[in-house]
């Protein structure tokens, strides 16, 4: 798979849902099912965040939740599958990295919470 590494086609979309996600407050973190964690480590470029084993992914995964609830910020896992985000990196023409998974799992995360939000006007709680 060969990619055009154009920073600039990252779309308006997934940028707005990253300043979004600022202004919720929630951080959205990936997470890979095991049996795809070789997928990920195999299709994207290399990244110390994403180490040799899952454990060890874990781990680091688990820990970051901690850092951000830590500083006061809830976090919301977002489990993603490797087609879905090559996918995701091929329509963008971007090589798929650990900086681009985490802000395709933001825009999935924040993609869900607008479904799950009631209309408008609805005066449901």
């Amino acid at each position: 798979m060969t990619f055009a590494c154009d920073r600039s086609r990252l779309s308006q979309r997934q940028g707005e849902a990253t300043m979004q996600r600022f202004n919720a407050g929630t951080v959205f973190v990936p997470h890979i099912d095991q049996a795809e964690y070789h997928l990920f480590r195999d299709g994207m470029l290399a990244d110390a965040r994403l180490p040799a084993t899952y454990d060890e992914w874990l781990k680091k995964t688990i820990q970051r939740h901690a850092t951000h609830r830590g500083a006061g910020l809830p976090t919301q896992p977002v489990l993603v599958a490797w087609v879905e985000f090559e996918a995701h990196c091929l329509r963008l023409r971007l090589p798929p990295t650990y900086a681009l998974l985490t802000s395709y799992a933001t825009y999935r995360g924040l993609a869900e919470e607008k479904l799950q939000q009631p209309p408008p006007g609805d005066d449901r709680t």
